[in-house]
């Protein structure tokens, strides 16, 4: 379970970088701004839904688990109460003040990489100061009358997603029952090539000859 479960089941978010990059190039309001809103949401919390109440206690021990039995009491919610994220008002606030370089250089860098390592880790502060976001060019492909456009590698997606759309689209999946076992083998005799190929082939592009 370590790729999926734990401190070693993440790799350095881009997300931050993400958002940064894209309001430098398409943003017109400033940042500081456009982070307010969350800041305040974090501070003031959200009221739990019966729908979040269920997921909190479906996932209860699993948080354990991975966090130790601290963060298990703290989740103790009811549908109606406030959760408040102080720690996440405050990642927010060093964003809003100090800009992306904070989090892949800063004060929060330096948080992540602790907490991580305290929990058997092994990202590293250079990890974090080598990550920069790309700009790429998006899968395009076409599927019957449709022009679908989608991501690039390093993520798999898009190359998936076309590899089963142009496999069904000449044994004319329309024309079978949604679900019926002809249907449903159409589709898994796409989807089991596609991911036979995704392990074999794909990789992050900046280090794999993908062909």
């Amino acid at each position: 379970d370590l790729s999926q479960k734990g401190a070693l089941a993440i790799g350095v978010p881009g997300t931050v970088a993400g958002l940064f990059a894209t309001h430098k190039k398409f943003g017109s309001l400033p940042m500081k701004e456009l982070i307010q809103p969350s800041i305040d949401l974090a501070k003031q919390g959200i009221i739990v839904t019966e729908k979040q109440d269920k997921r909190l206690e479906h996932y209860q021990e699993l948080f354990k688990e991975v966090n130790g039995k601290d963060i298990v009491l703290s989740l103790e919610y009811e549908v109606g109460d406030t959760i408040k994220f102080p720690q996440l008002a405050k990642t927010l606030e060093r964003l809003r003040d100090f800009g992306v370089d904070d989090f892949y250089k800063g004060e929060t860098a330096n948080i992540l990489v602790r907490e991580l390592n305290k929990r058997g880790g092994n990202l590293t502060l250079s990890d974090l100061e080598k990550y920069e976001a790309k700009w790429r060019k998006p899968i395009t492909f076409q599927y019957k009358d449709l022009e679908i456009i989608s991501m690039t590698l390093p993520s798999s997606g898009g190359i998936c997603l076309a590899q089963i759309l142009k496999s069904i689209e000449p044994y004319g999946a329309k024309e079978l029952e949604h679900n019926t076992s002809k249907y449903v083998q159409l589709l898994t005799e796409a989807e089991r090539r596609s991911y036979a190929d995704r392990a074999h082939f794909l990789g992050d592009i900046d280090f794999v000859n993908v062909p």
